[in-house]
């Protein structure tokens, strides 16, 4: 049994909103056990007499089809099968979401969390009649908003084998793409009981928007933060010093040592240096290969390249 417990991200504010979110899901949990008729009438907002969907003994995935109201969609969010339904999502929360909060704000999270909860089931509202419980798609998309912000922060996770137990840690990006993969094994094989579609329309949704909020400069990286950015222009800077590995090798002359270049850095930031501070004694070549730089902050190259370029100028 494997499961993340924490995340080595900085939080810049107090994930408030996080909070209420999370102590709002236990409410409605303790309301559906005390009186399973009432949550459902007004929680889900389920037209009609009570379809018995949170009743004592009844199987919330027995239940084949139950007659909605259009703002089911948002109780919905705040339903849960069983205990261990509602402790894996909230524990996903505090991983994920006190994160993402902290990054877009307080005021923005709850109508992110909200809308991509609602977009995760539309698909199956618009083609389904079996009744949804649980915020694993709203989860989902805020997981995909950490992928891009995130994705190279370590998570923590708790390991436990025949009484033995520890901790190890792992990139942010293996832990959702793992989360993805048995998503996709699970929407292939129609197994039941888990909505795996509206996982992958969350995670494609949070995904989506934050690749916008960080295009748009809306929620910028700090300069500690490595976003999904940062990594594609690593692999990128990476595969063309690789196709060019005998400039790599070539030596800096003092006319070259005494240009000021503009440094990509991890955050996406312009730095003008001079290139004898790049290439400091003793800087792996290996970094300066990967390294993006510009003569003016615009067109964009590996160091490698540059150097190749201003060797043959005139």
């Amino acid at each position: 049994m494997i499961f993340p417990i924490g995340v080595d991200v900085s939080l810049q504010r107090w994930p408030i909103m996080n909070w209420v979110v999370m102590a709002l899901m236990v409410l409605a949990y303790v309301w559906q056990i005390a009186d399973p008729a009432t949550a459902e009438r007004f929680i889900l907002n389920a037209d009609g007499a009570p379809a018995g969907l949170l009743s004592e003994g009844v199987s919330p995935f027995a239940v084949q089809r139950i007659d909605e109201h259009p703002l089911s969609i948002l109780g919905s969010m705040f339903l849960h099968a069983d205990l261990a339904h509602l402790a894996g999502n909230l524990l996903a929360l505090w991983i994920f979401g006190n994160a993402v909060c902290a990054k877009v704000g307080n005021i923005a999270y709850l109508p992110l969390w909200i809308a991509f909860g609602i977009v995760a089931v539309l698909p199956d509202k618009l083609f389904g009649s079996v009744p949804t419980l649980g915020a694993s798609g709203a989860i989902a998309g805020i997981a995909g908003v950490f992928l891009v912000y995130y994705v190279l922060n370590d998570v923590t996770v708790f390991w436990f084998f025949y009484f033995r137990a520890g901790t190890f840690e792992i990139a942010a990006y293996w832990v959702v793409l793992v989360n993805v993969g048995f998503d996709v094994l699970g929407a292939a094989s129609h197994r039941g009981g888990i909505d795996f579609m509206a996982h992958l329309v969350g995670y494609g949704a949070g995904f989506s928007v934050g690749l916008a909020l960080l295009k748009l400069g809306w929620c910028k990286a700090t300069e500690q933060e490595r976003t999904v950015l940062d990594l594609f222009r690593r692999l990128g800077a990476g595969a063309h010093a690789r196709g060019d590995r005998s400039v790599a090798g070539s030596a800096l002359t003092p006319q070259m040592l005494r240009q000021r270049l503009y440094v990509l850095n991890q955050s996406g930031e312009a730095v003008p240096r001079l290139v004898a501070e790049i290439a400091r004694p003793g800087a792996p070549e290996k970094d300066l290969a990967s390294m993006l730089v510009s003569d003016d902050g615009q067109r964009w190259t590996s160091f490698a390249e540059w150097r190749r370029s201003f060797a043959s100028g005139p």
